[in-house]
């Protein structure tokens, strides 16, 4: 989903999903209960349905996982982590 992210591609996934990606619950449009519901929300989507702007929340979610979840992200993290011992 990250890499996905990452790209640009805007994701329609599950609620379990949007779990450990807590930023995509931003998007309710983008998150579904079931198989019938995923489904039914790829139909909404293609059909135009929901009024989304695709080209911000594309930026958004690349942004996010640029600056969230990204390998310089994370060994910026673990680098604070490992100057607080002794």
């Amino acid at each position: 989903m990250l890499e996905a992210m990452a790209a640009g591609a805007i994701p329609i996934t599950t609620k379990f999903v949007a779990l450990g990606i807590p930023e995509l619950r931003l998007y309710p449009e983008l998150l579904a209960s079931n198989p019938s519901e995923w489904i039914n929300k790829i139909e909404n989507h293609i059909a135009g349905i929901y009024k989304l702007k695709y080209d911000i929340i594309s930026k958004e979610l690349s942004n996010i996982v640029k600056y969230k979840y990204s390998y310089e992200a994370n060994m910026s993290i673990l680098g604070k982590i490992l100057k607080k011992l002794p």
